[in-house]
C-alpha cells in the first residue's frame, strides 16, 4: 500500500512541476527557471522514493563550463538522481514519442 502512496505522490509532483515548466516556457528562452524547476522536482522524486543521495567531487565541475555526461539508464531513478548530482544546466535526449504524453511530456518538450 505505502507503494501506491508514494507512487501517486511521485505522479503528483510530476504533474506539478510539468504544468510549472509549461507555464514558464513562455518567459525563461535560457532555461534557467526550468533548471530551478528540475532541481525541486527532482528532490521532491528522491524524498518520496526515500532514495538517499551521496554526491563526491561535485566542486570538480565548473558552473560556467559546458560538459556531455552520458548515463547508462538503469532504473527510474537515473534522471532525479542526474538532476540532483550535476550542477550544471541540463538537457536530456529522449524520445520522441515521450512528447506525446500529455503534460508530463509537454513539459519535458518545452523544458
Amino acid at each position: 500500500m505505502l507503494t501506491y502512496i508514494k507512487a501517486f505522490l511521485i505522479i503528483i509532483n510530476g504533474l506539478l512541476f510539468a504544468s510549472l515548466a509549461i507555464l514558464t516556457s513562455v518567459v525563461d528562452f535560457k532555461g534557467k527557471i526550468m533548471h530551478i524547476i528540475s532541481k525541486i522536482f527532482s528532490k521532491g522524486v528522491l524524498l518520496i522514493a526515500g532514495v538517499k543521495l551521496e554526491i563526491n567531487s561535485r566542486e570538480l565541475l565548473d558552473k560556467k563550463e559546458n560538459y556531455i555526461f552520458i548515463s547508462n539508464h538503469q532504473s527510474y531513478f537515473d534522471i532525479p538522481l542526474l538532476m540532483q548530482a550535476i550542477p550544471n544546466n541540463l538537457r536530456f535526449v529522449y524520445r520522441k514519442s515521450l512528447s506525446r504524453i500529455p503534460i508530463f511530456g509537454w513539459g519535458m518538450y518545452l523544458s
